[in-house]
């Protein structure tokens, strides 16, 4: 399930590289979601969350615009999506007519 096909890429473009060397150990899930933060950070210029697993997981995520993807890789689950961020604004080629400013509450959560 990926909302950024350009996202989709980059993850698979990282385990892609990951297992093209042959020191690397499939099993290294750290290794896999400390990859896929980096690049995705480094590719989008903004902030990522990633997760990465030995089986399937649902996941209940607060993502930013639509950059978030969960894909399967030779039984590797993959998680990668923008940290959302209250001060982070919209950018302008993604932006949606319908969003409405509701403000923020004391606590700062809209």
């Amino acid at each position: 399930m990926c909302c950024n096909p350009k996202l989709e890429q980059v993850m698979r473009d990282v385990y892609d590289e990951l297992s093209s060397d042959p020191k690397w150990q499939s099993c290294n899930v750290q290794k896999i979601a400390n990859a896929l933060q980096n690049r995705t950070q480094s590719v989008f210029n903004t902030d990522f969350e990633a997760l990465a697993g030995l089986g399937d997981f649902a996941s209940k995520t607060h993502f930013y615009s639509d950059l978030i993807c969960k894909i399967e890789v030779q039984g590797r689950f993959m998680l990668s999506y923008a940290t959302p961020n209250r001060h982070q604004t919209l950018r302008s080629d993604l932006a949606d007519d319908a969003i409405v400013d509701m403000g923020t509450s004391s606590v700062g959560y809209v």
